[in-house]
């Protein structure tokens, strides 16, 4: 299924500037490329809230770890 969208001359200009920027064929490829992009930061949110979700929990359950980097030294020194 296809739809028509009626836009300025000026704005559909614009448009073309940009998706010839990009590199792409044509502004519905710029409109695809864009819709994507708000797509993965959604996604990108939900993930960045989820491991935030489970810090919380892991501190609530575990407490503070403690930082390993001076084992790790010492690991290495043997």
């Amino acid at each position: 299924m296809s739809q028509t969208v009626t836009i300025s001359d000026n704005l559909y200009k614009r448009l073309k500037t940009e998706a010839q920027r990009h590199r792409l064929n044509s502004v519905e490829d710029l409109l695809e490329l864009w819709a994507s992009s708000d797509s993965n930061e959604v996604q990108r949110r939900k993930t960045v809230h989820a491991i935030r979700m489970f810090r919380e929990r892991m501190q609530t359950n575990y407490g503070e770890a403690p930082d390993s980097v001076e084992l790790l030294r010492t690991d290495r020194m043997r």
